[in-house]
């Protein structure tokens, strides 16, 4: 076992996801898609759980977000937002279960899950008072976020005012911000700077210092879930989300149960066949434990619930022809070749340009 060869190959990855959480959570970009960022956590992880005595001190697996930004005041969140596991197959699926029955002690339980489709966007954290939104913050690093509180008052999916005689005397509303496949496609064409994804647009457009700029943006929000609350409004997630609908704030109109793996599973393949369907971009199904009670036991390890997973789709793949390649000069000087491609739609997203940053992968496929 070559100790210094494992610590220095840890280092590197580490220093990989350091460099891509800032591009995405700080500087609203993205230079990886998820799946080779996923890929990247996946094997740091392993390193961690083979040499344990070597690989010690791994706090960014356990890290939420970035860091909030000092243009912006920061917020404490009353409870903090957490991060989810993700799940890529059955068996994946079959050993979250497994482990939430190990600590409840039961053998072959089954539960009752919500299932939501894992929009692709930018958290946000809803704070009413007595019906009264007071507060919207970013999840920053999970703890402490940003205020945007005037930026979302532009969004008319917010409800400045729920839509109940007896609101709770406080309430956090969790959910995402976004902007759907074909506003992103009008606000590029009107753009001289150009988003690379609607993820990106969104965060880029919310996380503005002027108001205006984000009052002309697209954005659109949806919750999927709830943080802290002086009462109980019902029994189960689904029941509560429904309450929230009835409030006047939007949910996910593919909001569903199932009471299996196998259902779950049934269902990932369904939504994942007809996701361009679907006006917005998911990366996946968020399912959770229904009842709230057992979501209160299992609660959470690390930066993650126990009794949710996210079950994310496979990456869409297409193949086109390099037209040309262009090299772009950027701020600092930094020269990135550019791939001019013959337009291809891929996940509802026309596709023609590429940016050719991995030097690596240039050489290995001989691209040209």
């Amino acid at each position: 076992m070559d100790t210094l060869k494992i610590k220095k190959d840890v280092e590197a990855i580490h220093e990989k996801i350091k460099y891509h959480n800032n591009l995405y959570y700080n500087l609203d970009t993205s230079e990886i898609s998820d799946a080779d960022y996923d890929l990247l956590l996946k094997k740091l992880q392993k390193f961690k759980d083979e040499y344990p005595s070597i690989v010690t001190d791994i706090s960014i697996l356990n890290e939420i977000g970035g860091q909030p930004s000092n243009q912006f005041t920061k917020f404490t969140h009353p409870s903090r937002m957490l991060s989810l596991d993700n799940a890529m197959n059955r068996d994946d699926l079959l050993n979250f279960e497994k482990k939430i029955n190990n600590f409840l002690g039961e053998k072959n339980k089954k539960f009752e899950y919500s299932i939501e489709p894992k929009i692709d966007g930018l958290s946000l954290n809803l704070i009413y008072e007595n019906g009264i939104l007071k507060e919207g913050i970013t999840r920053g690093n999970g703890e402490v976020g940003e205020v945007v509180t005037d930026n979302i008052s532009t969004i008319k999916e917010i409800p400045k005012k729920l839509k109940t005689k007896m609101p709770p005397n406080m309430i956090e509303v969790r959910g995402e911000v976004f902007i759907d496949r074909e506003d992103f496609l009008s606000l590029n064409a009107k753009n001289e700077t150009k988003f690379a994804n609607p993820r990106n647009a969104a965060a880029g457009s919310l996380r503005q210092l002027d108001v205006r700029i984000t009052e002309s943006r697209p954005l659109k929000f949806i919750a999927h879930g709830f943080g802290l609350s002086d009462q109980q409004i019902n029994t189960t997630y689904y029941e509560t989300m429904n309450s929230l609908k009835k409030w006047g704030i939007p949910i996910s109109p593919k909001l569903a149960l199932a009471q299996s793996i196998d259902e779950l599973d049934k269902i990932h393949k369904d939504i994942f066949k007809n996701r361009n369907d679907i006006p917005y971009d998911i990366d996946g199904l968020v399912y959770k434990v229904n009842d709230l009670k057992l979501q209160n036991r299992l609660s959470y390890v690390g930066k993650s619930p126990r009794w949710a997973i996210a079950h994310k789709f496979a990456a869409e793949t297409a193949v086109t022809e390099i037209k040309k390649i262009d090299i772009q000069v950027g701020r600092t000087g930094a020269l990135t070749p550019v791939a001019r491609l013959k337009p291809i739609n891929v996940g509802g997203v026309l596709v023609s340009n590429a940016t050719l940053h991995n030097f690596d992968e240039i050489s290995k496929k001989d691209i040209r």
